[in-house]
Order: structure tokens, then sequence, then C-alpha cells
């Protein structure tokens, strides 16, 4: 609601600036910017030179609208149709204050400002605009109030905004196009129109035109603050989180101070990676009791990134504390599985990770963080079951399967774990990790080694291993040593099992197990 309002405080104060020329057109100006404090300080400065004049009640009350300060607004309202009962913008004023907690106050109070209009330009809009609030909108009946506005000024350009605001309210993007387009024609000079055009782009993740849009109205007037912000939207939505972040600044520059506006700040901070200078503005939020939980949330995204799990859990914490469920979002649940992972909290991870399933089945990637987890905790079963889940539900990597390997490896699977490895190596044949695991498999299968089925796998493990023997001295011990054993237990060749072990020492000159074999090989000879 709050951006409607500020267009809808811009048309009215121009519809009277034949009154109040200059002083209203500042007021309009601080308005548009979002410079509230000065627009304010010049209203009461009207009201004290003509205290008579009742409509600018409204408008004082509608600045406090803007900031969601009800209280205050419903005062100056209230003090307007107090001062003149016939003042009718002040009862549109009272209708959107009442309009989610009273719906049949809110009709009454709009009933009677449409009575009391008088053909006033000014009224309808305020009305129309009263038409688009709330959750149950009513753009039929706004298009209607706003079209009034015509046949008193066809010339105004925000008679034009408001109607292009009905249309698009009402899903017709082309006709709220059209008359946004008619707006630039009354008014070529303004930035409105074209950063109207820009948010109608931006809502339809039409990227481009709404770029351009936003840097036509930014041509016309760079201090319009609005535009500045929308821009930062745009860029960061198109991943270009330094353009969104130095928009975002420049919008903080041109407008009143806002907590809500510093903490959006923050959070393209955050996804930009700055989490240094994101705490540094968060910090300063909650040192200035800034009450909005989701600062809570990004302080624990912060802290988890920056190392520090214990300042993480406190704020995560304190957000799950404060937060209603409808306010969790699935990279909650995500951070707090994280940091307790961290903290090797294994269990309460496992839960948190479950949960970011079960709301968003589309995090795919946590069936490998919750399948690690139950490697870790030995229940093999379930890590097969997530690995099982991650592969079937993503593009694979040779990763996946060697986990899942390992998960039935672990439990005593052997089948299915030579199964899982020869995934890797189908996938990763220059690596050893899989002909090793394969290797061990199969080993387990064959525990007599009578089989051999475990040599060609040693063999050709060998063969990639010897590309890097530094790197792969492990895993080529071990392919050895089966040979060893098994030339000197099943085949008897006593020369090709010396030679495995020989090998071994190349690798590993004081290798006990290779001296040991090799002496009672010559022992038995």
């Amino acid at each position: 609601m709050k951006k409607k309002f500020c267009l809808m405080f811009f048309l009215i104060v121009n519809l009277f600036a034949h009154t109040y020329s200059q002083t209203l057109k500042e007021v309009t100006q601080y308005m548009l910017r979002e410079q509230y404090s000065k627009a304010k300080s010049s209203l009461l400065a009207m009201m004290k030179s003509d205290p008579k004049n009742f409509n600018l009640h409204y408008y004082m009350g509608s600045i406090y609208l803007e900031n969601d300060m009800t209280d205050s607004a419903r005062y100056w309202f209230m003090e307007g149709i107090k001062g003149n009962p016939e003042a009718a913008l002040n009862y549109v004023g009272m209708a959107k204050i009442t309009l989610a907690t009273n719906p049949t106050e809110s009709k009454a109070n709009a009933d009677k400002a449409l009575s009391l209009a008088k053909k006033d330009a000014a009224v309808y809009m305020a009305l129309a605009e009263y038409y688009l609030s709330g959750d149950k909108k009513d753009p039929a009946r706004a298009l209607e109030m706003a079209n009034k506005t015509i046949e008193i000024n066809k010339r105004e350009m925000m008679h034009y905004i408001m109607i292009g605001d009905a249309y698009n309210e009402n899903n017709d993007g082309s006709n709220a196009v059209k008359n946004y387009k008619l707006a630039i024609t009354m008014d070529p000079k303004s930035p409105v129109p074209h950063w109207k055009i820009g948010r109608l782009y931006l809502s339809v993740k039409n990227y481009e035109s709404g770029e351009q849009s936003f840097k036509d109205g930014l041509a016309l007037d760079n201090t319009f603050s609005p535009i500045h912000r929308d821009l930062g939207e745009i860029y960061f939505r198109k991943g270009k989180n330094a353009d969104a972040i130095a928009c975002y600044k420049k919008y903080i520059e041109l407008r009143d101070r806002s907590n809500d506006v510093e903490l959006r700040y923050a959070s393209f901070l955050f996804y930009n990676k700055d989490y240094t200078s994101a705490l540094a503005t968060l910090n300063a939020l909650e040192k200035r009791n800034y009450d909005n939980i989701a600062l809570y949330r990004i302080m624990g995204y912060c802290y988890y990134e920056t190392g520090d799990m214990i300042k993480a859990n406190e704020y995560m914490q304190k957000f799950f504390s404060k937060a209603d469920e409808k306010k969790i979002i699935t990279n909650d649940y995500v951070y707090m599985g994280k940091i307790y992972s961290k903290d090797k909290k294994d269990s309460l991870a496992i839960i948190y990770y479950s949960k970011a399933l079960e709301r968003d089945p589309s995090k795919v990637e946590l069936y490998g963080e919750l399948g690690m987890l139950y490697l870790t905790n030995k229940q093999f079963d379930k890590a097969a079951e997530m690995f099982t889940a991650k592969i079937n539900k993503t593009q694979p990597t040779a990763n996946d399967y060697f986990q899942l390997g390992r998960s039935y490896y672990l439990n005593e699977k052997y089948t299915q774990a030579d199964s899982a490895f020869s995934k890797v190596i189908e996938m990763r044949p220059e690596i050893t990790m899989g002909y090793l695991w394969k290797g061990r498999s199969l080993a387990s299968i064959d525990t007599t080694l009578k089989q051999g089925l475990a040599k060609p796998v040693y063999e050709k493990l060998i063969e990639v291993g010897k590309a890097d023997p530094e790197k792969n001295k492990k895993d080529l011990i071990e392919a050895y040593s089966y040979l060893g054993y098994y030339h000197y237990a099943i085949t008897k060749d006593r020369a090709k099992s010396d030679e495995a072990w020989q090998n071994i020492l190349k690798l590993d000159p004081n290798n006990k197990k290779a001296q040991e074999a090799l002496q009672l090989n010559k022992t038995l000879r």
C-alpha cells in the first residue's frame, strides 16, 4: 500500500497546486523522494499560515500512513473531520485505516467521501487508490473513480497513472502501459510514468524492458529515489549484486533514513557475500531497537557465513522464538541445519534439514547433507535412502554414487556397493577412488580370495594410479597388498607375490607388512 499512497499524495498536492503552488510542489517532491520529515515540516508551515484548510490534515495523515504509523494517521484524519465535517479527503483517510479491521466502517467512510466529492478530482483519485488497497481490491470500482477525474481534467498526468494502476491491478498490462504512456505525453519531463512502466515490467520479470524504463526515468530526474531502489531490485534479480548495492546505496542517500530500507540494503550486502558490511548495518539497526524478525534472520545467516556459530545460533533462536509459522521460509531451516551440523549436533541438524525438505522438496541438495549426517551417525540405511533420492532427483555426480556406495559398504551390503562404485568408475575413470572401493566391495564378497573377484579391479587401479604414484600412494599400497596376498594364497606364484610386495617398498621403504610378507615368501621357498 505504501508506494500507492505516495503517488496518491503527489496527485492530490498537484490538484491543489494552484492555491499553494510553490509550497505544495515542494511537498510533492519531498514525498516522491520519500523525504517525509521535510514534507511534514512544509505541511506544518502551511497549516500555520492557513489553519482553516483541513484538507491539509489528510496530507499529513497520509504521510504517517505511508510509514505505517496508523495511530498518528488516524489522529490527523479525525482532527480534519472535527475541523470541517465536509472535508471529504479525511473520510477517505479513515476508510483506508479501517479497511483491514472493519470493512463495514471502511465502506461507510468511503461512501461518505463520495457523497461529499462534488466533482472534486482529488477525492475521486483518493477513492480510486482506496479501491486498489487492502487484500480485497476492486479494480473495476477504482477505474470508475479514476475515469471521473478524466471528465474533470483530461490533461492531468496522474489521472492516467491511476487508470493505468487500475488496469494493472486487473492484470491488463496492455491497457496499463497504454495509460502510463499517455501520462508521458501529459508531462514529458516527469520520471513517474517511466517508473510505473518499469515497475510493471519488473512484476512480470521482463527485466530488460524494466531496466530501460527506469533508466529513461533517471535520465529525466536522477534524484528520483524510488527508481534507484527498483533498478536495484532488477540488478539483484539479474545477479548483478554489486550494481544492486550501488543503486540501493544511492536510494538510501536520497531518502529519509528508514530501518526497513537499511535492512533491505543489508540483505543485498549479504547476497553479495559482504557479510562484514552487512553485519555492521544490522548491528546498528539492533542498537536502535529495530523491531523486525527479519533482522535476526539475516544476522543469523551472516554470523554463520563468518564462522561464528555461537552468535549464529543465538540470532536464529531469537528469530524462531518471534516468528509466526507463516513467516518462516525454507532457508531458515536450512541455516539452522547448517549451524547444528557445524556444531556437530547431528541429530538437531537432521531435524532442521528434514523440515526444510518438507517445506520445499525442490531443495534436493539437502538429500546429500542428510546422507552425510546419517553416515556420520552410522545410520547407513537412512544414508543410502538419502543418496538414492538425490541421485534420482538431480543430475548425479560421481561423489553422489561414491557416498551411496560407502553407505552400502559400511552396512555390509557389498553387492549394492559394488554397483554404486562401478558408476563412480564410469563417470571418473581417471581417478583411483572408484577402483579402490569397488575392489574392497568385491574382496568383501570373495572373502576367501578363491574367485579373485577384486584382482582385475586392483590391477586397473594400479594402471591408473601409476600416473601419479605419490598422490595415489595409499591406494596403490592397498592394491599391491591384495595382489601380494592373492598370489601367495591362491596362485602360489611366489614371484608375483614378491613383485607386489617389492612395489610397496618402492613406495614406502619402511612398510612392515611388505617386509614381513617378503620374508615369509623367502622362508617358504
